[in-house]
């Protein structure tokens, strides 16, 4: 009997080799059930329990770290979320933020001893360094003559001097 059972296992993994499990045969239950009964060895980690417990603290140390990061990069866009980062990256420029662009820039000045000036006037007749000169010592007198001819025509509205005002 123990003959009979050594020939049978034998006559089974010598179909088993010979057939493949990928082919569809006619003797296809009695294959499933021959690919059921193959017993794979169990691989077993010769890790020392030492060393199982510190690779289970550090990985626990790891899963926190990371929980506490993606904590903190939810938190920061939904913060950049309230405060509007993503409107325009999200919904596109609007036409309030062209507004605002545009409305920054002044488009007259006041100037000490000069009165109101044209900005974008003031800047394409004269050199930056002449406009220095006129902001700082706040008077036109430091100006040369074509320098004031220059500066006419941007002047909107000009200073009231001390002799047009009326006296007491």
């Amino acid at each position: 009997m123990a003959k009979s059972q050594k020939n049978t296992k034998k006559e089974k993994l010598q179909r088993q080799s010979k057939s493949s499990a990928f082919r569809v045969a006619p003797n296809f239950k009695e294959q499933m059930s021959v690919l059921g009964k193959i017993k794979l060895p169990k691989v077993k980690m010769m890790v020392k329990p030492i060393l199982r417990g510190i690779v289970a603290s550090l990985a626990s140390v790891f899963f926190v770290i990371w929980i506490a990061i993606g904590l903190f990069v939810g938190i920061l866009m939904i913060q950049s979320f309230r405060h509007g980062v993503f409107n325009t990256v999200l919904f596109g420029p609007t036409a309030a933020d062209n507004s605002q662009a545009q409305s920054q820039a002044p488009k007259e000045a006041n100037l000490p001893g000069v009165g109101r000036v044209d900005v974008s006037c003031v800047r394409a007749a004269m050199s930056q360094q002449s406009i220095q000169k006129l902001v700082e010592s706040q008077n036109m007198s430091v100006l040369s003559a074509d320098e004031k001819a220059k500066l006419d025509p941007c002047i909107v509205q000009k200073e009231a001097t001390p002799s047009e005002t009326p006296g007491k």
